[in-house]
């Protein structure tokens, strides 16, 4: 009579032609079928892992190390999907520290904060709000009043010590701030000994403008860096980057200020005091 492989059909699992019936009524023999399950299941219950992966291991194929790595791995991914709410492939670098988690996380806060602000326009705010400013022209002047209107070139401002309309091209003003913040500011704004004492017209062409991009005032806020923006006629205002617009930032400082720096007017941004 031909055997089960002669036949053709599946193999028997090993040890299965090696049961024996108990001999005379007695106990039975366990076979290496028997064995092998119970492998299997001790290792389910002791080490956790899914019956699939326990019979690979049980079977030689897989080292259990590497089974308790690999799960260990998939946890860790699930977490910083589930945490981080990133995308499988980009935890997945996270985990495998191909990528630096604080990184991928403060580029994202960097990118929202730069949809959030890239339209805003303080000039714009004043006149709908009706918010009275304090601006600073350059020629060392301070120019207070309400906008009244935003010209594609020109700001048209309602002047709040002569009552007359005063029309100011966009590029002489160099920073802006609410009128209520005078003293504030006025404590908070120091100068720059090697630019104080010039009187100087702005730089019209951007080529031709202290580069600054907005990645760099981008990390700057999102790392709540200390620094000191130095406007072309010397002013210096100290403090942290609070929000990075296409044509302005502001700047908070410790003296609870807020500063619009209108970057056309940019010299110089550095790091601390």
């Amino acid at each position: 009579m031909a055997t089960r492989e002669q036949a053709g059909s599946r193999p028997a699992r090993p040890g299965y032609q090696d049961r024996r019936p108990p001999p005379h009524g007695g106990r039975s023999l366990r076979g290496p079928a028997e064995e092998f399950d119970r492998k299997v299941q001790d290792l389910v219950r002791s080490a956790g892992i899914p019956v699939e992966l326990a019979r690979e291991v049980a079977a030689g194929t897989l080292d259990l190390n590497d089974v308790i790595k690999r799960m260990a791995f998939s946890d860790e991914v699930e977490r910083i999907i589930s945490r981080h709410d990133l995308n499988r492939a980009l935890a997945t670098q996270v985990a495998l520290g191909h990528i630096d988690l604080e990184l991928v996380l403060s580029r994202r806060r960097i990118a929202a904060r730069a949809a959030e602000h890239k339209s805003r326009s303080t000039l714009e705010d004043a006149r709908v709000s009706g918010q009275e400013l304090s601006v600073g022209p350059h020629g060392h002047k301070t120019l207070r009043g309400r906008v009244l209107a935003v010209e594609r070139y020109e700001v048209v401002v309602a002047a709040t010590e002569s009552g007359t309309e005063e029309r100011v091209h966009k590029l002489q003003i160099k920073y802006a701030f609410p009128a209520a913040d005078y003293k504030r500011v006025k404590k908070a704004l120091s100068y720059d000994k090697a630019r104080r004492d010039r009187s100087i017209e702005p730089v019209v062409r951007p080529q031709d403008r202290y580069a600054c991009s907005d990645r760099r005032l981008g990390v700057a806020c999102d790392r709540k860096t200390h620094v000191s923006a130095v406007t072309l006629e010397g002013e210096v205002f100290s403090g942290e980057i609070v929000w990075v617009a296409r044509y302005e930032f502001a700047i908070r400082t410790r003296q609870g200020a807020e500063i619009v720096i209108f970057r056309h007017a940019l010299d110089d941004l550095r790091e601390g005091t």
